[in-house]
């Protein structure tokens, strides 16, 4: 639902434009997930739409989706003032403040130092690849419309076996619609850097 919602977001609140063919290549992303997510119970979507459309799992859809949105769009914003590796330790600095108290008070701090002591590598590796993996997509915001980045993150999550090449084929295909316009940098970003 995220990779739906950013662009109408992304029109609406930043004013930016999407090309017909990176519509096309986000309808092509998007069609990739429903079809992974939906492989095997399209006669239920088809026959019940109701039903299938009230389950818990697609209850939950909407508001992620709105809530990636809305983090995309205040990302993007946000590092149109503060470079993304700053704006991303913010962020974690943020983050970590914030439910620390909450997660001493809920678990306590034995619990805490004994996790601490049993992951600590884990932990660490995961807290810096995170850091790294979403510092580089907000890297891209500046050099990108935030309309496209998100449906472009989505298509790497196409794994089940079920409809893997046609979900792989959508997915690979619409990322390489909206990368099209992307293949020689804008011209603006190259003065930036010399």
């Amino acid at each position: 639902m995220g990779p739906m919602i950013v662009p109408a977001l992304a029109v609406v609140f930043l004013s930016e434009t999407i090309e017909p063919l990176a519509i096309g290549g986000i309808a092509a992303i998007v069609g990739g997930i429903y079809t992974i997510s939906w492989w095997g119970y399209f006669h239920q979507v088809l026959r019940r739409p109701r039903l299938f459309l009230s389950s818990a799992g697609m209850r939950y859809t909407v508001p992620t989706g709105l809530t990636i949105a809305t983090y995309a769009i205040v990302d993007k914003e946000g590092v149109g003032h503060v470079q993304p590796l700053l704006y991303m330790y913010f962020l974690t600095a943020g983050s970590a403040l914030t439910l620390a108290p909450y997660i001493l008070a809920r678990k306590g701090i034995a619990a805490v130092k004994t996790e601490w002591r049993e992951n600590a590598l884990p932990i660490t590796v995961a807290g810096l690849l995170t850091f790294a993996a979403y510092g580089l997509v907000l890297t891209a915001f500046p050099l990108s419309r935030v309309s496209y980045a998100p449906p472009s993150r989505y298509n790497r999550r196409i794994r089940l076996p079920g409809g893997r090449p046609l979900a792989g084929g959508l997915g690979g295909g619409g990322t390489r619609s909206i990368a099209h316009r992307h293949d020689r940098l804008p011209q603006d970003w190259v003065t930036a850097w010399n």
